[in-house]
């Protein structure tokens, strides 16, 4: 029978996601039903089901931002897709489960050239790089770039983007194990860890006239990364690795510099169909030629998620779990 992830209450992960037995919904004429083959387990899902965004999230909450899946059932009112296709359902979560119900507008095409693991990771890090660096900060080779939480996923295809237009960011992470941008091929300007004895000294030195500072930890830790910035800058808050959300008078601070709290949704439901498939196909296209890739990932069977979960929280592992569907 079907299986799905669902979270009753928030809270760690490891504790609050179950998985159970489920009949998939009816079709509505505009819906497809999509056979899920691959979801990543992203930071991006682990802080909703925490309940940092608990007031837009009603309960009970199927969680899951990302992933991939074949067409198998079409509404009577859906015309450009086909049986078998596969598709990115994006636009709701509830990836995690071995169907989703979606309207078919939201089912973006997937191109032969992608394997289901890059397809399958080609949405949420690769998107919302994308468009923050070109779209937001309209990055262009001589710019001054920012980038902490940089060992990250996301932070590693931030690094890559900018790089390929000419640009060395300066960067930060917590550990130097957490990335070695030499090994890994990444052109940095400065590599900032911050457990070192002469963080902050190397911090005051090297952070200064950024025209772009792109700050996923939040809390207190994000407060520091706005004095780099030159009047006029962009500041471009998309994460909470830290947990904790940006103190209320942060922005009130500099108000010589702009500020975004981006939300790939915010997006997402704001651009055109054009638009959207627009960027996912230049996006998709930058995932095949690695420049948008995700490294360093694990495939695991869609059953042992609680089991990836506690792996996760214990951090045994820095590799992003891809559930796998039979």
């Amino acid at each position: 029978m079907p299986q799905r992830a669902i979270v009753h209450r928030f809270g760690p992960p490891q504790d609050v996601v179950t998985l159970e037995p489920y009949v998939p919904p009816d079709l509505q004429s505009h819906e497809v039903r999509v056979r899920m083959l691959a979801s990543p387990i992203n930071p991006s899902d682990l802080v909703t089901i925490a309940g940092q965004y608990r007031m837009r999230i009603p309960l009970p909450f199927l969680p899951g931002f990302e992933g991939v899946g074949y067409v198998e059932a079409v509404g009577s009112n859906v015309r450009h897709l086909a049986l078998g296709e596969r598709v990115l359902p994006v636009g709701s979560a509830g990836m995690w489960q071995s169907f989703k119900t979606v309207a078919g507008e939201w089912c973006m095409p997937v191109r032969d050239y992608l394997s289901d693991i890059e397809a399958a990771t080609s949405f949420v890090n690769p998107v919302t790089a994308w468009l923050m660096l070109f779209v937001e900060g309209r990055l262009v080779p001589g710019m001054r770039l920012f980038i902490n939480g940089a060992g990250s996923a996301i932070g590693r295809i931030l690094i890559r983007m900018a790089n390929h237009i000419g640009v060395a960011p300066l960067i930060s992470t917590r550990r130097a194990a957490s990335l070695q941008p030499a090994y890994e091929g990444l052109q940095v300007a400065h590599h900032l860890i911050e457990e070192d004895d002469d963080y902050e000294c190397q911090r005051q030195a090297y952070l200064r006239d950024m025209d772009i500072v792109l700050d996923c930890v939040g809390g207190n830790e994000g407060i520091c990364w706005k004095v780099g910035l030159k009047p006029g800058g962009l500041y471009i808050h998309y994460g909470l690795l830290s947990g904790q959300a940006l103190p209320l008078p942060f922005w009130q601070q500099r108000q010589d510099v702009r500020y975004i709290d981006f939300h790939m949704r915010r997006w997402l439901h704001s651009a055109s169909p054009v638009a959207r498939r627009e960027v996912f196909e230049r996006v998709m296209a930058w995932v095949s030629q690695g420049i948008a890739r995700t490294d360093h990932w694990h495939e695991c069977a869609f059953e042992t998620l609680p089991q990836q979960l506690l792996h996760m929280a214990s951090g045994e592992s820095l590799k992003k779990r891809i559930l796998l569907f039979n």
